[in-house]
């Protein structure tokens, strides 16, 4: 049997609704020679049917039935496993590809004898309504390059806005298998670290000499209720401080590397604390100082920003102070005004689109 020239790794768990929209824009992708790893994380629903129903309609369809759930991280390591492709590339369940996606990925890895393809997304940040993701130019880049991206992706230097210049998501890329087989390069749980994807991606480019980033939006990315990416967990706080022990030593500890880790860290805890004070939880005031109280800002306070957006700035001065009540209160009436001007500027486009 011919090796194909890309592997799809697809976790499916709870996404009945939104399967086969995924599965139908893989088995239509331009370029044919392709297998598509559908791995049921023992959802309770129809999934585990839907998968079977693709597998009988396209013999490039592969299905793993897990034998108990194990999350995000690890159904991915599952697909890894099974993967046969020269290249491997990820998608969530609920988002989809360019039709031509796979295509002009494989087109620029062996063009340029990249190890990494990445692609610009679509975010759905509205039903119907799409943000492009900000990116220049079509890109190759070499080694040294290849270690600024990597840092960028971390966190921005820190005189500019942006929290980051590069998604820290594996999905939108098309990874050289060898290099992921031949190191041993696998997931950790998203149980046990927050942004499981960061630590995959920076560990994978370590080993990449060259990589292409295009400009052209080939993945969509759907916001879809009850993503582990928007819902808040108690132990996410917890699980952020071992991510952050982790990349100090996959990138060393010397000062720009930590003044990033450092960026990244607060970014993380201030979308904690802002899902935290959005969620159904109780004694949020009480948790908020527990958070505030957590000798990582020992660690932290060295974080200088030159230039942070006046939110993010009282934000971080607010925890440094260890205002626990009034940062509630700021991250409440923010969220509020933070909806109300997404849905003014969602009606507005829905006006202009119509008329």
């Amino acid at each position: 049997m011919n090796t194909p020239k890309v592997s799809i790794v697809v976790p499916c768990y709870k996404v009945e609704e939104y399967i086969d929209r995924c599965v139908g824009c893989l088995v239509n992708q331009t370029l044919k020679d392709i297998e598509i790893i559908l791995v049921d994380d023992k959802s309770p629903d129809a999934v585990p049917w839907l998968c079977d129903k693709w597998a009988e309609k396209d013999k490039r369809v592969k299905v793993i039935h897990k034998e108990e759930n194990e999350g995000l991280g690890m159904a991915r390591n599952t697909g890894l496993e099974a993967a046969s492709g020269d290249y491997i590339m990820f998608i969530d369940s609920d988002d989809t590809y360019n039709l031509d996606a796979c295509e002009k990925m494989y087109f620029n890895a062996v063009r340029y004898n990249a190890d990494v393809v990445a692609c610009n997304f679509l975010t759905e940040i509205q039903p119907g309504m799409w943000q492009k993701h900000a990116n220049a130019v079509d890109t190759v880049l070499n080694r040294d390059e290849i270690y600024e991206y990597v840092l960028d992706l971390v966190a921005s230097p820190p005189y500019v806005s942006r929290e980051r210049l590069h998604p820290v998501s594996v999905w939108a890329l098309c990874l050289r298998s060898t290099i992921i087989k031949g190191n041993n390069i696998r997931f950790y749980s998203e149980r046990e670290i927050v942004s499981e994807d960061i630590l995959f991606k920076i560990t994978f480019l370590r080993y990449c000499n060259i990589m292409v980033d295009l400009n052209e939006p080939l993945y969509h990315y759907y916001h879809t209720a009850g993503s582990l990416t928007h819902s808040f967990r108690s132990s996410a706080f917890e699980n952020l401080k071992v991510l952050r022990n982790k990349m100090i030593d996959i990138m060393g500890d010397d000062k720009q590397v930590l003044q990033r880790i450092n960026r990244f860290t607060i970014s993380e805890i201030r979308m904690h604390i802002t899902r935290l004070v959005n969620s159904d939880e109780t004694l949020k005031i009480q948790k908020i100082k527990r958070i505030l109280e957590d000798r990582i800002w020992n660690e932290v306070v060295s974080f200088k920003p030159s230039f942070y957006g006046l939110y993010a700035h009282f934000f971080y001065n607010l925890c440094l102070w260890k205002c626990s009540r009034i940062l509630y209160l700021y991250t409440f009436l923010a969220s509020i005004i933070r909806d109300f001007v997404n849905k003014w500027c969602y009606i507005c486009c829905y006006i202009h689109q119509k008329g």
